[in-house]
């Protein structure tokens, strides 16, 4: 949500996760961002790097990227 982050230009960020049970497929761009562009580093288990970098500034509601995870195995939430 990029309701924190009121004027940007460019975004550098990480989500972790469990890779005993997800496996990250993808990265696409979100809705705030989607004249952007990005680099993601799937690479390193447990870490997905992201970096967004814009011409214009972004601000308001919405998503600035969609990461689709695989599952690999079951668990609880």
């Amino acid at each position: 949500d990029a309701n924190a982050i009121p004027t940007s230009a460019g975004l550098d960020f990480e989500v972790t996760y469990n890779p005993t049970f997800v496996d990250p497929a993808s990265v696409q761009l979100g809705s705030l961002t989607g004249a952007c562009d990005f680099a993601a580093n799937l690479t390193q288990p447990g870490t997905v790097s992201i970096s967004i970098a814009c011409l214009n500034s972004i601000s308001g509601s919405g998503s600035v990227a969609e990461i689709v995870f695989d599952a690999v195995s079951e668990g609880a939430s």
